[in-house]
């Protein structure tokens, strides 16, 4: 990565407005926003939290030329900061605003949004309720300085039930939505899991800061197992089908080259059980038989036993 796209060499050798940034953060920033960097487009971005309006600045270097840079803040004072470039934009706006935030955005759809705004968890959660839908498909949402969510003073702690960490737990909870049977009685806290479902792609940690992406397409249906190859000398297709309900091998989707391998396993197995079923009328025929052999048998007997006969 050159030094013009390199976030942590950018930060080094930003000499304007102030930044305030942990230092783990600026290799998370090269190595998770590269690839969108890299594509060239011009991106859509946010931020909570403006302060001296370095980071903006920042931001406007690292990002591909054209981006617009969005900064937000409850702080007045914010208004008054000038910067050079003409796509860098700040509002006085509270995140958890969602009136207000809709007047601000309109139906613009962000790229990247970062929050390092308040860091009180309550705060945390609702910008992300709010804002989270607004991220455009394949985006990320970034929430820095988790370390508040263990500190009571941000309204968090250890496992506390309404801390940021905990939250973040919920979401990958929603991301497993798919294999965990309904235990809300909530129809909309239901409403909400199922939201985050479709278009959660990842949640990943480091030290204080979460990546949040958004999938690059809404999940309509739960992910499929997918078959591939065709070499099975240990575990033969065929000792999966007894195990697999008609509705789950409905659900398998294959690799072309072990379509013909299932195949055969297929209809060799099917072959065993219609020559099964086969078998087996033959033998319900057979007793149906006996049967009225031995019923034909007892009449003849309750005949003879009879006096009036």
């Amino acid at each position: 990565m050159d030094e013009q796209n390199n976030f942590t060499e950018l930060f080094l050798r930003h000499d304007r407005k102030a930044i305030d940034k942990w230092e783990q953060y600026l290799r998370v920033y090269d190595y998770e926003l590269s690839a969108l960097v890299a594509a060239g487009r011009p991106l859509r971005f946010l931020e909570i939290g403006v302060q001296n309006g370095g980071s903006l600045e920042l931001w406007s270097k690292f990002l591909p030329e054209g981006s617009e840079i969005h900064g937000i803040d409850i702080d007045p004072r914010v208004s008054s900061l000038e910067f050079e470039s003409k796509y860098i934009r700040v509002d006085v706006v509270d995140a958890t605003d969602s009136n207000r935030l809709e007047k601000i955005l309109g139906s613009e759809l962000l790229d990247i949004i970062i929050d390092d705004g308040s860091h009180i968890c309550d705060d945390v959660r609702h910008s992300f309720e709010i804002l989270f839908p607004r991220l455009a498909l394949g985006g990320r949402y970034v929430i820095e300085d988790l370390a508040c969510s263990y500190d009571s003073h941000y309204g968090g702690g250890l496992k506390s039930a309404g801390s940021s960490i905990e939250f973040l737990k919920h979401l990958i909870d929603c991301l497993h939505n798919d294999y965990v049977q309904p235990l809300l009685a909530d129809a909309d806290a239901m409403n909400k899991v199922s939201a985050y479902n479709r278009f959660l792609g990842r949640i990943t940690f480091y030290d204080s800061i979460a990546i949040i992406e958004k999938l690059s397409f809404e999940k309509s249906r739960p992910y499929q197992r997918i078959l591939g190859g065709n070499a099975t000398a240990l575990q033969p297709f065929s000792n999966w089908l007894p195990f697999f309900s008609t509705s789950k091998l409905q659900g398998l989707l294959f690799a072309h080259p072990a379509v013909r391998q299932f195949e055969q396993a297929f209809f060799t197995e099917l072959e065993q059980r219609r020559l099964e079923a086969t078998a087996l009328s033959a033998k319900v025929a057979e007793l149906s038989e006996e049967v009225q052999r031995l019923r034909a048998s007892l009449d003849n007997c309750r005949v003879e036993q009879d006096p009036r006969g």
